[in-house]
C-alpha cells in the first residue's frame, strides 16, 4: 500500500510566489483583453456606437475589472494555499464554477450574437490566465 487515498498528489504552493504569480496574470489577462478587444473593435464585432449602457466594456472598465478579479483571485489561492491540502483543485473548481456562473448574464443582454461571442472570450481569458498563473507559477521548484 502506499499511503491513504485522500493523500494529496498536488505539487506544493509557495505561498510568496503568489503576490507576483497575480501580477503576471493581470499583466497576462489585460493584454488579451486588450487584444481581443482590438481585435473585436477592427472587426465590427464590438460596435463604435456602443449606448451608454454599455459603458461598462470600454477599455478602462476592462481593465479595473481584470485588475480586481485578479487581485480577489490571489487572495483567493493564497487562502486556498493556507488552509487547503489541495489548493489547485480548489482554485481550479472555483475559477470554472466562476466562469460558468458568468455566461448567463451576457446571454440576456440585447447585444448581437458576435459582441457576445467576443465578451465570453475576454471571460474566457481572463479565467485562463487567472487559472494558468495562479497554478502554474506557484508551485515550488523541484528539488534533487
Amino acid at each position: 500500500m502506499d499511503g491513504p487515498r485522500d493523500t494529496p498528489t498536488e505539487p506544493p504552493i509557495e505561498p510568496r510566489r503568489i503576490p507576483v504569480a497575480g501580477v503576471a496574470a493581470i499583466v497576462a489577462a489585460i493584454t488579451a483583453n486588450f487584444a481581443i478587444y482590438r481585435i473585436g473593435r477592427a472587426t465590427g464585432t464590438i460596435p463604435d456606437d456602443l449606448p451608454d449602457s454599455m459603458s461598462a466594456f470600454g477599455v478602462g472598465a476592462i481593465i479595473f475589472v481584470s485588475v480586481l478579479t485578479l487581485a480577489i483571485a490571489s487572495v483567493t489561492m493564497w487562502g486556498f494555499t493556507r488552509f487547503s491540502s489541495v489548493p489547485i483543485r480548489n482554485f481550479t473548481t472555483l475559477t470554472l464554477i466562476i466562469f460558468f456562473t458568468s455566461m448567463p448574464p451576457l446571454f440576456s443582454l440585447d447585444i448581437a450574437t458576435d459582441f457576445r461571442l467576443t465578451l465570453i472570450a475576454m471571460h474566457a481569458a481572463t479565467a485562463f490566465c487567472a487559472w494558468w498563473c495562479l497554478t502554474r507559477l506557484t508551485q515550488a521548484p523541484l528539488r534533487r
